[in-house]
C-alpha cells in the first residue's frame, strides 16, 4: 500500500504539468483528492495504535483493506497511463505514424512553434479510453467499478466543456491538442478561390481517430459536422447562430449526453439549411445557372456572340476583357430577354481561362487538393487513350 502510494504521488506530480492537457490534470485532481483520503486514514490508524489497547494486526488488516483495494486500482490505472505515454522501458519502441508526425511537425513550422518532435503523450480522449476500457472489465468489481467511474466522471469534465463549445458555438479551445476535432489553421479561406475542390472544407476541420473516446465513436460524424456548419454559417452568412445552452451534460455519464449531440446537429443542420434556401437563395441562384450555364433560353448568348464577334476572334491575350464585360452587360440588361428579370445578373462576369483545354482537362485528371497521396495514386494510374482510327 505505501509502495503504491508513493507511486501515485510521483504519477500526480508528473502528470500535472502543463504539457499533459486538461483531462489528465482533471484525473491528478481526482487522484490528489482520493490520496488525501489515505492520509487521513494513517491519521487514524496511528492515533488508534497509540491510545487503543486492543488495536490488534488484525484489526489494522481489516481498517486497510478498502484502501489498499482503492490504491491498487489506481496505481493500476496509473501504470497503463505510463505505458501509453512510452515512459515505461516495455514500450519504448515507437510505433507512431510517420506521415502523421511529419504532418504534425509541418503545421507547427507554420505557426511558428518549436518543430522538436516530442514524446508521445497519453492525454485527453486516450486517457478517457484507457479509463473506460479498464471499467469494463471491471465490471464483476462494484468497489472497483464505483472507484473507476468516478474517476471517468471527473477527467471527463473538461473534455465536455471542449465538447460544448464546438457544439454549440464551433469553437476549438483545445491548446494541449486533446481534443477530437483537429484544426489546420493552415488552410486559409481565400485557398477556395484557387483550388476547385472543396479542400477548404474537408481538410480544416478533421476528427483525429487516434484519440477518440469510446462514447463518441458512434456519434463522430455528428460532432464534426455540427461545429463545421456553425462554422459555415459563420463565415459564409455573416451570422453567428450560437446556441447560448444553460443545462448542457458535463460529464460522458449523463443521460441527457447522445440527446445534447443529436440537439446540436440538428439545429446547426437547419440552420446552414435555412442560410442556403433563404439568406443565400439557392433555388434562385440554381435557375439563373441554368440561364447562363445549360441556355435554356439562350436569346441573350446569340445576341452577346453576334456583337462581340469582332473581339473574339482575336488571341487570348490581345482580348480587352472590358470591352467585353461591356457588351455583355448591354445584352443582359435588355429588355425581354430572360436576363433582365434576372436577379443575379449583376453576378456574371466575363474572364478569359489563361489554361489551355488539354492542360484544364490534366488538371482534371489528377485532382489538384485532395489527399496527396490519393493525388499521386491518380496522376501514375493515368495512361492517355490509345490512338483510334
Amino acid at each position: 500500500m505505501a509502495t503504491h502510494y508513493c507511486a501515485l504521488e510521483s504519477f500526480v506530480e508528473v502528470q500535472s504539468r502543463g504539457e499533459f492537457g486538461a483531462v489528465n490534470h482533471a484525473l491528478c485532481a481526482a487522484i490528489r483528492k482520493l490520496l488525501k483520503d489515505y492520509l487521513v486514514l494513517m491519521a487514524q490508524l496511528e492515533h488508534q495504535m497509540l491510545t487503543n489497547p486492543g488495536f490488534t494486526l488484525h484489526v489494522l488488516s481489516l481498517h486497510t483493506k478498502p484502501t489498499t483495494h482503492m490504491l491498487f486500482q489506481l496505481y493500476s490505472v496509473a501504470h497503463e497511463i505510463l505505458r501509453e505515454n512510452s515512459m515505461l522501458e516495455e514500450n519504448l519502441d515507437d510505433d507512431s505514424d510517420d506521415s502523421q508526425n511529419f504532418d504534425n511537425i509541418l503545421e507547427s513550422l507554420r505557426e511558428g512553434k518549436d518543430a522538436v518532435q516530442e514524446k508521445r503523450v497519453c492525454k485527453g480522449g486516450s486517457v478517457l479510453r484507457l479509463i473506460t476500457r479498464r471499467l469494463a472489465s471491471m465490471s464483476g468489481d462494484p468497489a472497483a467499478a464505483t472507484l473507476l467511474a468516478t474517476l471517468l466522471r471527473e477527467a471527463s469534465r473538461p473534455y465536455m466543456t471542449m465538447l460544448n463549445e464546438w457544439l454549440h458555438h464551433g469553437g476549438i479551445k483545445d491548446p494541449h491538442e486533446e481534443f477530437l476535432i483537429k484544426e489546420q489553421k493552415s488552410i486559409k479561406r481565400e485557398r477556395l478561390e484557387q483550388d476547385y475542390t472543396d479542400e477548404y472544407w474537408e481538410k480544416r476541420y478533421t476528427v483525429r481517430i487516434d484519440v477518440m473516446p469510446p462514447q463518441l465513436e458512434g456519434v463522430r460524424d455528428k460532432v464534426l459536422l455540427a461545429g463545421k456548419y456553425l462554422n459555415v454559417v459563420r463565415e459564409c452568412g455573416g451570422v453567428d447562430i450560437s446556441k447560448s445552452v444553460t443545462s448542457a451534460p458535463t460529464t460522458f455519464d449523463d443521460p441527457r449526453f447522445l440527446d445534447n449531440v443529436n440537439g446540436a446537429y440538428a439545429h446547426a443542420n437547419s440552420s446552414l439549411l435555412n442560410l442556403l434556401l433563404t439568406t443565400h437563395a439557392l433555388p434562385a441562384r440554381l435557375r439563373s445557372l441554368k440561364h447562363y450555364f445549360f441556355l435554356d433560353r439562350s436569346d441573350f448568348f446569340t445576341y452577346f456572340l453576334e456583337i462581340s464577334t469582332s473581339e473574339l476572334k482575336k488571341p487570348v491575350k490581345s482580348v480587352n476583357i472590358s470591352k467585353l464585360q461591356s457588351l455583355l452587360d448591354i445584352v443582359l440588361h435588355q429588355a425581354g430577354s430572360v436576363a433582365a428579370e434576372d436577379p443575379f445578373k449583376e453576378d456574371v462576369k466575363v474572364s478569359m481561362n489563361e489554361i489551355s483545354l488539354t492542360n484544364w482537362l490534366m488538371g482534371v485528371v489528377n485532382t489538384i487538393g485532395i489527399d496527396q497521396d490519393m493525388a499521386a495514386a491518380s496522376a501514375n494510374s493515368y495512361t492517355p487513350a490509345t490512338q483510334s482510327s
